[in-house]
């Protein structure tokens, strides 16, 4: 082999070398790309799947909202204002024969605030209410892995208004006994109630806490008290009362009074009714202002509206009688106070109901009295707010009926027997019942259940059951 043919050979193999290490070289980078192709292409699988299983549980706790959307509403219109809950429930899907977990929802509700909004007319009538919840729901969701959460959050309101009527039918009772109070009840100065029967129905009942500091009392009936006031009052008693039975009785509930619309529907009864159109006063009777009886025998007529005070003055022998042609309830209202002078007056009721917007004060030594066949049509009530809005400072047998403070309290002093009912339709300090000074009750049998000078109570209605809005405010929390 000649030297030309040895230096083509080492070239070729230079060439041949050269190629080789090109093709490694391509095939490395060809290699490193694949390679990284496919851990790109995993990592975009994995990001893919996290993103699905992340919409999946948003979904899902979207889902939970409108599960506790439905379930509000439901709970609210069956009378429960007790917000639900709904626990974790699993949800699953079937594809050719194959059944697979698509993941899981619950919700709460994270508040509920409760507005009750009156509806008033253009005289100024409440005629209704909206009863409003806006319930913010906060759903969570669980993705199908199990691995993935989400919460949202949205508000809902749900409203429902209530429309109220005049009532119709049997007049308003209160519990058959003598003294009967939303409020609390007193009883010390050796105070009594004494049923005129012999059934002992002469009993105290009460929304409060009955109490005597220590002092005596009697009571000629049961001594009966609300759930929510009866240990206190047995704590406040002792442990032998001294009523029939010696315990306190506990009632199934609280004694129902009049609400606030029913007391204002009440109220247009009386003007209405004060101000009857009669043979003998076609066009109604009213003193335009105070009135001041003169001390003299005397006699008044009712319907009858007093546009100011009314005082019965010292030495006035003062007769009140239903006005002929009149219709029963026979209503004097008082637009200010009422005053029986302390120095004493006297004053026949012959059945007719004395309603007062002010106070009414009855001083010592005056004397009123009712036959007994009137005691279920005549009475006394006040309007007034105050915690004396009725105050019967008796000095002798004061034969008054029915007599109510509607939005204040009672107090019943001196030495006397009042023949009738005493009742308080207020709580806290403005009302309840204080029976000081050695007062006697007497209590005609069935009073409260028989008297027929109240007006039945309202009658509401549902005109729009809960309803609820679109929820709104939706907002991602995880």
């Amino acid at each position: 082999m000649n030297t030309k043919q040895i230096k083509t050979n080492i070239r070729r193999r230079r060439i041949r070398g050269a190629a080789m290490i090109t093709t490694m070289m391509m095939v490395t980078v060809l290699a490193v790309i694949g390679v990284s192709y496919m851990a790109l292409s995993a990592n975009s699988s994995r990001i893919a799947h996290r993103a699905f299983q992340k919409t999946q549980s948003t979904a899902l706790a979207e889902a939970g909202v409108h599960a506790m959307f439905s379930q509000v509403t439901q709970t609210l219109r069956s009378g429960s204002a007790t917000m639900p809950t709904i626990a974790a429930t699993s949800l699953t899907s079937t594809f050719g024969g194959v059944t697979r977990t698509d993941g899981t929802y619950s919700a709460t509700v994270i508040s509920d605030p409760y507005v009750k909004t009156a509806v008033v007319d253009a005289s100024g009538n409440t005629t209704g209410y909206i009863e409003t919840y806006t319930v913010t729901a906060e759903g969570t969701g669980t993705s199908p892995d199990g691995l993935t959460s989400s919460k949202v959050r949205a508000t809902f309101t749900v409203s429902q208004r209530d429309t109220d009527a005049a009532g119709t039918g049997a007049a308003f009772q209160f519990p058959n006994d003598a003294v009967v109070s939303n409020g609390n009840i007193l009883l010390q100065g050796s105070s009594a109630t004494h049923d005129m029967t012999t059934f002992h129905g002469a009993g105290v009942s009460a929304n409060g806490v009955i109490s005597n500091n220590g002092n005596s009392y009697s009571i000629d009936g049961h001594i009966s008290t609300a759930p929510a006031s009866f240990t206190a009052t047995q704590s406040a008693l002792g442990g032998s009362p001294n009523c029939v039975g010696s315990a306190v009785t506990q009632l199934p509930a609280p004694i129902g009074f009049p609400d606030a619309a029913t007391i204002a529907t009440w109220q247009r009864t009386w003007t209405s009714e004060s101000s009857e159109a009669t043979p003998t006063y076609p066009g109604g009777h009213t003193i335009p202002g105070s009135y001041t009886t003169p001390g003299i025998t005397m006699t008044m007529t009712a319907p009858l509206v007093i546009n100011g005070d009314f005082n019965i003055s010292h030495q006035a022998n003062l007769t009140l009688n239903p006005e002929a042609g009149a219709t029963a309830p026979y209503i004097l209202y008082v637009h200010g106070n009422l005053t029986f002078d302390q120095g004493g007056c006297d004053v026949v009721n012959n059945g007719v109901l004395i309603v007062c917007d002010g106070v009414v004060t009855i001083g010592k030594n005056s004397t009123y009295n009712t036959p007994t066949s009137k005691l279920t049509t005549s009475g006394i009530i006040s309007l007034n707010t105050s915690s004396n809005a009725i105050s019967l400072d008796a000095g002798s047998d004061e034969q008054v009926g029915l007599c109510y403070a509607i939005n204040g309290g009672v107090l019943a002093s001196g030495t006397a027997t009042i023949t009738g009912s005493v009742i308080s339709g207020q709580t806290g300090a403005t009302g309840g019942i204080s029976l000081q000074g050695n007062p006697t009750i007497n209590y005609p049998g069935d009073l409260n259940k028989n008297f027929t000078g109240l007006p039945p109570s309202d009658t509401w209605t549902v005109s729009q059951q809960y309803t609820p809005t679109s929820p709104m405010n939706w907002v991602q929390t995880l």
